[in-house]
């Protein structure tokens, strides 16, 4: 493949050094997923040879995991090392690099083990002027222990062995039994301790005569034949502990039956194990024994070992609570979202002593945040996920660690996060809302409000006719605002990056903000299907979030994104609320029918039957042709949010038809929901919208919702709600509630953040603790006073300044303490210097 360029050469080195490379030779140095899985005396000794073969000045970028010590063997080729950050940097520098960054490695599929606390990263080196000199004993340096020898006990990585296993499934499940019976023979032949089934499978494959292949939808690995039959008796037993413990759970599960779905089949261990749509809860030779495994790895991680709680992601079968509960004597909470799976698996054995011992038992993300809120246990709880459930319950998973991470990061991190908003357009509110709920949270937040240069943007076409000069120009300008938002977060450093649809970031600035450290996230909060700009977008950002489901997500990331995640719009409290008006304001806004949107092809067509009613319509690019010319309301101006709240107020029936280009009604297929549906819920307001695929997720169609499929239902529920304003205001009621519980920016900021936090948290920390307020704080402890007026700076998301710290003695009342009087002594001074500056450069 390489034999046509001419720049590359390859060698055949002897795996532990470059001796055919001369001293100094080499201008760039680079490895990815090799360094990671050596023997650590192997990656000590590499990083000695390119020390050598780097020309000063010379650069070496190399993917490495970073975290807590994960126990291996030197014989072990395949399972990853992972290095103690500090420790790396001053070996590094030994051997005479500087250290010039580094970035977790995101990748469309998993690269790094949180829960072992392992994350693959990049990291850049620069070589100084330093004369090379071998650095001995580096392996040590790099780690806190040395790697161990297994020697002659040595059976194979068990890292192989897995994979290989799990090779086999795939190739068994395509009907490659050729492919599936090479994978086993190299697992066995890898591994000393392969499982008894294996072998078992093995030999089946070998002699397709001698017995039955297993068959492709049955688990590999595999429990022995014997059905087990769930017991009402095992059930009522573990019902009477929940009951004692929690009774809301309790009273739940006693209404549900057992899932004719799920099966139950004995171990060889003879323990029962649930089998949930095709995937064993648990290891289906020894639960017992491998949960036992998983703790002891899982608590071999400091941070979870020392942790003041646990909070476990998912039931499964309870081995791995009880093999936690005699390692772990201090107070757990579980979640767990599927209570189907919960009734099956109290009916197999007796779990009363697992349950009795539990801190708390949620099965949905809120009352896993309540429970947790309640305890005050956010800040010192950390997360161990049940691997299996992970499988069969991955949405409601993602969403509850999400929702962890984004408590923890709040509380915790405090990162800066910077605001970039569009210079127009719909997606603007949003921006507003969100930085809205980012203060809320107490969150440092910046906001760049890009829009009061919308009249320079569009004021291009006074100037110059032709289409493709104007483009030119606004382009220009998009670049400009892009320089803008950079020079802005030179001055105040942002380690994320939020930005709406149609924010004016070009990917030159992009890439630099990346290339500082900052995290770049997008909330396209546009129909993917029809606007595609995040085809050219996606790759220039670490997140992507979107408000559609289905093939969207993965479209995105495949587009170049590191993570496409699905994240719904919502409302504003401080916006959308009920309003009192008087009667000249319901005269001017109300009507007993209105809609507020642009003109679309399928709006004209549903509401021009319309005309005859008292009927209003509000918004943009509507038609000047009857009977549009007496229904559009003020010229077709666009409106701000507290005029459209006012309308939604003053109407009897709120209209809510999705826009379409290609249809003359609903769009049939339609899926996301737009944030007219959250904004009139919040306002208070009755609203009739068209069916949409993802509605059913946000509000509960019929009671907190009203839908129409097509023109005919509209009128039809115009009729009917026109006359019966009881059962309107039953359902604003129901959706309001709805929305404030759930539906708010504050509750999408957070789950925002979460994502992130729960990808990002430690390189987060790592860069707090080095930024400038850690460094104030820490400078300040033996200030009493200071150190408060400054925590009291860091709470409100404020920037450690001066002039903040003044702004808050300004207006308080009593005697002057020391410290405030030292305090506005500095900002004086701080004042007649910057005077006489002012007056020495010759400005008024």
């Amino acid at each position: 493949l390489l034999r046509d360029l001419p720049n590359v050469e390859l060698l055949h080195v002897t795996g532990t050094d470059l001796a055919q490379i001369p001293d100094g030779s080499v201008d760039f140095a680079f490895s990815f997923a090799a360094m990671s899985s050596m023997p650590l005396r192997v990656i000590a000794a590499y990083l000695n040879e390119i020390a050598r073969v780097l020309a000063t000045g010379g650069a070496a970028r190399l993917q490495l995991y970073f975290g807590g010590k994960l126990e291996t063997f030197e014989e072990d080729t395949i399972a990853a090392r992972t290095l103690n950050f500090e420790s790396f940097k001053k070996a590094i520098e030994q051997l005479g690099f500087t250290f010039e960054g580094k970035e977790e490695l995101i990748l469309p599929f998993e690269v790094s083990d949180r829960d072992a606390g392992a994350v693959a990263t990049m990291v850049d080196l620069r070589r100084t002027a330093q004369p090379f000199r071998a650095v001995a004993d580096l392996d040590r340096m790099l780690s806190a222990a040395p790697e161990r020898s297994a020697g002659s006990t040595w059976k194979g990585s068990p890292t192989e062995y897995l994979m290989a296993v799990a090779r086999a499934q795939t190739h068994l499940e395509s009907g490659r039994v050729a492919e599936a019976r090479a994978a086993l023979e190299l697992a066995v032949a890898v591994f000393a301790d392969a499982e008894p089934a294996v072998h078992e499978i093995l030999a089946q494959l070998r002699e397709p005569n001698r017995r039955k292949v297993v068959a492709p939808q049955q688990p590999l690995v595999t429990a022995g034949p014997e059905p087990v039959h769930p017991s009402e008796a095992t059930f009522r037993s573990n019902l009477s502990t929940l009951f004692r413990k929690f009774p809301r759970l309790a009273a739940r599960l006693e209404q549900l039956p057992w899932d004719e779905s799920f099966r139950a089949v004995r171990s060889t261990s003879g323990d029962p194990v649930l089998e949930v749509r095709g995937t064993l809860l648990d290891n289906a030779e020894k639960p017992v024994r491998a949960s036992e495994v998983w703790v002891e790895r899982s608590l071999a991680v400091g941070r979870v070992r020392s942790a003041a709680a646990i909070a476990v992601f998912g039931f499964g079968g309870g081995f791995h609570l009880e093999a936690l509960q005699k390692q772990f004597f201090k107070p757990l909470h579980v979640f767990e979202p599927d209570l189907k799976l919960l009734r099956a698996v109290l009916s197999l054995r007796d779990l009363r002593p697992a349950l009795e011992r539990l801190e708390s038992f949620s099965t949905t993300p809120r009352e896993f945040e309540e429970a947790l809120a309640e305890r005050g246990a956010w800040g010192n709880t950390e997360i161990l996920i049940h691997p299996v459930s992970q499988i069969v319950s991955r949405d409601a998973m993602d969403a509850a660690r999400s929702l962890f991470w984004s408590k923890r990061g709040t509380t915790e991190l405090r990162p800066s996060i910077a605001v970039v908003g569009p210079i127009y357009g719909g997606t603007l509110p949003i921006t507003h809302s969100a930085m809205r709920a980012l203060l809320g949270m107490k969150q440092r937040a910046q906001l760049f409000d890009l829009s009061r240069f919308q009249n320079v943007y569009w004021d291009m076409k006074q100037y110059v006719n032709d289409a493709r000069r104007v483009d030119a120009l606004q382009t220009h300008v998009v670049e400009m605002l892009s320089q803008v938002v950079l020079e802005g977060l030179t001055e105040r450093p942002a380690d994320i990056v939020i930005s709406l649809a149609q924010a004016p970031l070009s990917p030159r600035v992009l890439t630099e903000l990346r290339s500082r450290g900052t995290i770049t996230a997008m909330w396209f909060t546009e129909d993917c299907r029809r606007f595609q700009t995040w085809r050219q977008l996606s790759q220039y950002y670490d997140y992507m979030f979107v408000i559609q489901r289905g093939d969207i997500p993965r479209l995105v990331q495949e587009a170049g994104a590191g993570r496409a995640v699905y994240l719904p719009v919502g409302c504003d409290p401080a916006v959308h609320r009920p309003l009192s008006l008087s009667d000249e304001e319901r005269g001017q806004w109300g009507s007993q029918i209105s809609f507020v949107g642009a003109g679309y092809n399928n709006r004209q067509q549903m509401f021009a039957s319309l005309a005859d009613r008292d009927f209003k319509i509000w918004g943009t690019e509507w038609p000047t042709c009857a009977p549009f010319d007496r229904l559009v309301q003020q010229e077709g101006r666009r409106l701000k949010p507290e005029e459209y709240v006012k309308i939604f107020n003053s109407t009897a029936i709120n209209l809510n038809l999705h826009s379409s280009m290609e249809r003359d009604g609903v769009e049939p297929f339609g899926d996301f929901v737009n944030p007219r549906t959250f904004e009139l819920a919040a306002s208070g307001a009755f609203q009739l919208v068209d069916k949409r695929e993802l509605l059913p997720e946000q509000f509960e169609i019929g009671k907190e919702v009203r839908t129409f499929s097509d023109r005919r239902e509209m009128l039809d529920s115009i009729d009917y709600y026109l006359a019966h304003p009881r059962e309107r205001e039953v359902v604003v009621d129901a959706a309001r509630d709805r929305a404030l519980r759930e539906h708010t920016y504050a509750h999408r900021l957070q789950l925002m953040l979460g994502v992130i936090y729960a990808d990002r948290y430690e390189q987060l920390a790592e860069r707090s603790e080095a930024g400038p307020w850690r460094q104030t704080l820490k400078a300040a402890s033996e200030y009493p006073e200071l150190q408060r007026r400054l925590d009291t700076l860091f709470e409100r998301g404020q920037d450690p300044k001066l002039e903040h710290l003044i702004d808050d003695i300004t207006v308080g009342k009593g005697v002057l303490s020391d410290t405030e009087k030292k305090l506005l002594f500095l900002h004086h001074i701080k004042s007649q210097i910057s005077y006489i500056e002012t007056k020495r450069s010759g400005k008024s």
